[in-house]
This record gives structure tokens, sequence and C-alpha cells, in this order.
């Protein structure tokens, strides 16, 4: 949804950026055999340590996630709806974080992860426009759009290139998949706060979730994808990749 589902990549690129930070963090060299467990590790170790920011190295607090804005067009379907949120929060990326699995591949550069967060909010103002199901909907107003048990999974495909005379490493795709057990879509002032229509509404959208989050799954994923692109290239790029990954 947004921006940067960003806060996974944050979490990434937390990690990665080790070296530079404080000795309490966890560096992986490429040389240990078990290099890509390390790295795991050190990405939730991170992230937990990171949930507040670390304003001497310009790292943003993870919990709550702040972004400004996302859109999401008319993808058409059953559910066909025009999306716009604004000072978006996400809660819960580093609570009880689990790492489930943690792979690079090295040589074809890149990275999958897969990890899991009993609970995750995303907190904002919406505004929509469309159809659910044949039933119209629009409004505007406060928004929850909460995933419990969430796994979640990225696939992430980086390539090289020189600045400076040094070797840097930024992200060509970012691919989300969620998946969480339940979802509960909460939005409140449906139709401008018709006592008549709004109500209603609200409630066939919250005892439905499961069934909608479906449907708008594939937009809000890729929207994610594109918003941690372009947070985990604006931090990739102030590092050197032998920085990053240490021999």
């Amino acid at each position: 949804m947004n921006t940067s589902v960003v806060g996974l990549f944050l979490i990434i690129v937390a990690s990665t950026t080790a070296a530079n930070l404080p000795q309490t963090f966890i560096v992986c060299k490429k040389s240990d055999p078990n290099w890509n467990e390390c790295l795991g590790d050190a990405a939730v170790d991170a992230v937990r340590k990171l949930a507040k920011g670390l304003k001497e190295y310009k790292v943003l607090p993870l919990d709550p996630l702040k972004v400004s804005g996302i859109s999401i067009g008319d993808a058409g379907g059953s559910v066909s709806v025009k999306q716009d949120y604004k000072n978006v929060e996400v809660h819960g990326l580093t609570r009880d974080l689990e790492k489930r699995s943690f792979k690079f591949d090295w040589d074809k550069l890149i990275l999958s992860i897969e990890t899991y967060n009993p609970q995750v909010d995303f907190v904002g103002k919406y505004k929509v426009d469309g159809k659910v199901l044949l039933l119209p909907i629009r409004g505007s107003g406060n928004s929850n759009i909460t995933m419990l048990n969430l796994i979640t999974k990225c696939n992430l495909q980086f390539e090289k290139y020189m600045k400076n005379g040094d070797e840097y490493v930024k992200i060509k795709t970012f691919k989300v998949k969620f998946i969480p057990e339940k979802v509960h879509l909460i939005f409140k002032n449906l139709f401008d706060g018709d006592p008549v229509l709004g109500p209603p509404m609200e409630k066939f959208l919250d005892e439905n979730s499961d069934i909608l989050f479906k449907e708008l799954q594939a937009p809000y994923e890729t929207s994610f994808g594109l918003v941690f692109k372009q947070i985990g290239n604006e931090l990739f790029s102030r590092i050197p990749f032998k920085t990053i990954f240490p021999d």
C-alpha cells in the first residue's frame, strides 16, 4: 500500500548497515559458513533495536513506520475501488517479529525473506470511491487495516553500479506477498457519515474482510513493494557494497 512496505525493507537495511551502526549490532561476514543464518538473525536484532529510530545515523523509527501517502488505482474486478491514504502509520512491524527464512544468493544478487508478525495495523486517513461486489462505496475519514498472524514473503533483485570509485548496489525489483490468517477492514465515515448508508457498509466490510482483502491484496503488495524499493535505494546509495557485505 504505499510507499515504501517499507517497514520490512528498512528491517533489511538496518541489518545490512550494521557495520556502520553501534557495536551492539550483529555484523555478518561473507566468509562465515553460516552467513545467511547470521544475516537473518542480524536483521531481526537490528529491527528491534531500531524500533524508535537512530537519529545519529539518520534512521527513522520503524514502529510506527510513518508514510505520507499512498494511492491505489481502480484495478477492476468484483472489488473495484480507487483508494488514497494520507498520514499513514504502520504499527507492529518490530513487535514480536520472527524470522522464518532469510537467504541471499550471492551470485544472482537475490534476497529472499520470510517473516512473521502476530499483528500489523495500517492506520491512516482514507478516501475511497468505487464498487464492492456491485455495491457502491465512497467516503473519507479514519481507516484501520489489521492483519493478524501475518506471514510476509519478500523477494529482492539487486544490481551493482559504480559511484565515486566504489561499488554500490541498488534494488531492481522488490516483490512482496502478504499471507494473513485474519484481516479486519475498518473504514469510518463512509458515504460522508450518512446514517442510513454508512453503518451497514462498515459492518459489511468488517464481516467480509478476509474475502475483500484477497481482491485488494495484489495492488496493496505492489504498492508496498514500490515503497520499500524507493526507501531501500535511498539508504543503499549511502553505503558501499563491501561495507554492507564485508568479506
